[in-house]
């Protein structure tokens, strides 16, 4: 990856985590040649570290630079060290044209495996052979990072919402497909919807689990 604006060579890779690079949410990187290098060349819709934008395309960077960093793509890194441990074997997920895994959407699991997904969060990125996720990092990566509001934000690719002071955690994908961790109860959520729901039909959905379901659950010891 060779950038010579400096403003670009900026982006750090926790700004890409955030969502603060300042890339823009231009989808159509993965109909591109070389999709890394067309989302570089697009002007920046802020400084990075400035504001906050939700962006696919700059989570796909991170791909990119993970295989640059590993010289192997995240699928084959995650056939490895990832899926294996979590019992995952029935997937898709989508590469561009250089074969750089899609790391803004793309990635096709059945409903069991976004809960074992989930579950290693839960457990502090233990499995049943030991620790396969640092800690740390699943701390960090779930804290409240960037504030939209004083019970609502977002840390490292995770979406916070405080409850009763509890952190609240989930992932989101494209149409309705959410991961949702509250540790507080011990609780994992998954939930799968056609990928052309309505916005009505999310914001019910979510309405749902987190008024009804979520506190039908006591806090565990």
């Amino acid at each position: 990856m060779n950038i010579e604006d400096t403003t670009k060579q900026s982006i750090r890779i926790d700004h890409l985590l955030m969502m603060t690079s300042g890339i823009s949410d231009d989808i159509s990187y993965m109909i591109q040649q070389d999709a890394v290098s067309y989302i570089l060349d697009q002007d920046l819709i802020f400084d990075p570290g400035t504001w906050w934008a939700y962006t696919s395309a700059g989570t796909h960077v991170l791909s990119g630079l993970f295989t640059t960093l590993t010289n192997e793509s995240a699928q084959d890194y995650a056939q490895q060290y990832l899926f294996p441990e979590l019992g995952i074997i029935n997937y898709y997920w989508q590469k561009d044209e250089k074969g750089i895994n899609n790391g803004g959407y793309g990635l096709r699991l059945r409903l069991r495996d976004m809960l074992k997904f989930g579950h290693l969060f839960l457990q502090n990125g233990k499995t049943a052979n030991g620790q396969i996720l640092s800690s740390s990092w699943i701390n960090k990566s779930t804290t409240k990072l960037i504030d939209f509001r004083e019970d609502f934000g977002y840390g490292y690719l995770w979406w916070v919402y405080v409850s009763n002071n509890q952190p609240i955690y989930y992932a989101v994908g494209y149409g309705g497909q959410y991961i949702i961790i509250d540790e507080s109860k011990a609780l994992v959520i998954a939930v799968t919807s056609s990928a052309r729901s309505s916005a009505k039909y999310r914001d019910q959905l979510l309405d749902i689990i987190f008024g009804t379901v979520i506190s039908s659950f006591s806090e565990v010891d």
